[in-house]
């Protein structure tokens, strides 16, 4: 390397290097300069914060137009002394007259458009913003309905579920306080669980109607008992049920239950009387039960 070569290793030319690193200012220039730097950036961000001119002018405009003539106007103090009140129109007051209360509201126009294009331009958006509007609400209605429907058919097929198993339990239950207190039929036809005999034999329970297989019309008569053997009416089939008529049969059962044995399904207990019946069951129906 020649001597009039730069060394850019060297120390002599490092050390006139300027120091742009950041970090703690370690001369009294580097420290003088960050301070007004950041001084300098606060002022700024101050100015930036500030409101406008127009800003200002526009906030006093809309409170001075917002509020009435004081008393204090000398224009007021005129009119009171002519019998004016506030809330009166002027003039001479006549039927049917259509006189102003308040007068003609101020509208600036700020904007460079000729008479009337800035109202219409007002118009249009407002029309745009409403129908953009009522279609967001007519979707969140028609989701709301899809919702409400949807929950509907699922609470009414648990339902119909729970209402068939309550049904069902409840018919074996009153079956065996009948036979306590000497009975050896029911009451009503389907307060017993029924069965179908073909051989002499009872099946098994009708509410695995879903396991049982079709039976072919060839078949020969299917006779149909309870579980003392003694012969019954033929089983309506539990499916073959709507709504009202499963809520029908399952009040019907739950009144005899209570006012027959003083025995409350949902409870799981024959109350000695009465009194005790309604003073400790919630009530009639599963849900009085679930919120009890």
């Amino acid at each position: 390397m020649s001597d009039s070569d730069d060394d850019y290793m060297s120390a002599a030319f490092l050390d006139d290097i300027q120091d742009v690193r950041p970090g703690i200012a370690r001369s009294q220039a580097q420290k003088r300069a960050l301070g007004i730097c950041a001084r300098s950036e606060s002022a700024a961000e101050a100015m930036r914060a500030r409101p406008k001119k127009a800003d200002l002018e526009k906030i006093r405009r809309e409170e001075a137009l917002s509020k009435p003539v004081g008393e204090e106007s000398k224009g007021f103090s005129l009119l009171s002394k002519m019998g004016y009140k506030p809330g009166m129109t002027l003039g001479k007051p006549k039927e049917g007259s259509t006189a102003l209360a308040e007068p003609l509201e101020l509208n600036m126009r700020l904007g460079r458009g000729g008479v009337g294009i800035e109202t219409e331009e007002k118009e249009e958006q407002k029309v745009r913003v409403e129908a953009h509007f009522k279609q967001m609400k007519e979707i969140v209605e028609k989701q709301e309905e899809l919702l409400v429907d949807y929950r509907k058919r699922k609470r009414t097929t648990i339902d119909v579920k729970q209402v068939s198993g309550d049904l069902w339990k409840m018919r074996k239950a009153c079956q065996e306080l009948d036979i306590q207190i000497g009975l050896d039929m029911p009451s009503v036809s389907w307060f017993w669980p029924i069965y179908k005999d073909r051989t002499g034999e009872i099946h098994e329970d009708p509410m695995n109607f879903k396991n049982r297989k079709l039976e072919m019309e060839e078949e020969k008569e299917v006779k149909y008992i309870y579980a003392n053997g003694k012969e019954s009416l033929p089983e309506v089939r539990i499916e073959d049920l709507d709504e009202d008529e499963l809520a029908d049969r399952l009040s019907a059962l739950v009144e005899y239950l209570k006012k027959t044995h003083n025995y409350c399904h949902w409870c799981g207990s024959k109350f000695e009387n009465p009194e005790e019946l309604l003073g400790q069951c919630p009530g009639g129906t599963r849900e009085a039960h679930d919120e009890f």
